[in-house]
């Protein structure tokens, strides 16, 4: 059967049929099956309801396509062409602290207006630093992304309780950027007396930005 193939291939170049093709022919005849229409098969099926798939989608945006084509029977390939045909598209959603009320934001909204107000008589904002203290993890978790249409945005992920290991930042910032920070010695907590020794190391570093001769 090969010098079937290679003969077919010299007539016909690259409609001739496959080599694995002309041999399920071939043992298809032998058993009085004249049929070239192609039998159904067992295993996964080749068809993927988009309705089931855009269901799926919206109840768990965070699956693989792997996932989704196990859980559907089909290959992966089948999964991905179903994805865009929905036109969906994988994102990663941004990390919040934690989800906010509606009154958290329009007291957020509020607070913002008040001040932006105030700034318009008096540019204090450009000689304001703010401190804050940040646990840094050694080890990141990863978001997952997830799938959105078009047009649409991912869900929010609010942050996992970690305990790993970490160290603590402390660092302060005025309009144009970091201004003074350092790491805490590993066991060290944020004392007066640490404090007070930070935030003179901080007057230093004023003193050499371009807040030295403003009131800060």
């Amino acid at each position: 059967m090969k010098d079937s193939e290679t003969f077919l291939k010299n007539v016909y170049n690259t409609h001739a049929p496959h080599y694995n093709t002309i041999r399920n022919w071939f043992h298809r005849f032998e058993k009085d099956d004249f049929s070239l229409d192609e039998k159904d098969r067992s295993g996964r099926p080749r068809e993927l309801d988009l309705d089931k798939l855009k269901h799926a989608l919206q109840s768990d945006p965070f699956q693989s396509s792997r996932e989704l084509a196990v859980t559907f029977g089909v290959h992966h390939s089948t999964v991905l062409e179903g994805l865009k045909s929905l036109g969906m598209r994988k994102l990663f959603g941004r990390f919040i602290p934690h989800h906010l009320t509606q009154a958290n934001l329009d007291r957020r909204v509020d607070d913002s207006i008040t001040l932006l107000t105030l700034h318009a008589g008096d540019r204090w904002l450009d000689r304001l630093i703010t401190g804050d203290e940040k646990w840094v993890f050694y080890d990141n978790h990863h978001r997952k992304s997830q799938w959105v249409g078009e047009g649409e945005s991912p869900q929010d992920v609010p942050k996992p309780d970690l305990h790993p290991k970490k160290v603590m930042l402390s660092v302060w910032w005025g309009v144009d950027g970091p201004i003074y920070w350092e790491l805490l010695p590993e066991g060290k907590t944020i004392t007066g007396d640490l404090y007070t020794t930070q935030l003179r190391n901080l007057k230093k570093a004023v003193d050499r930005s371009a807040l030295k001769d403003k009131k800060v």
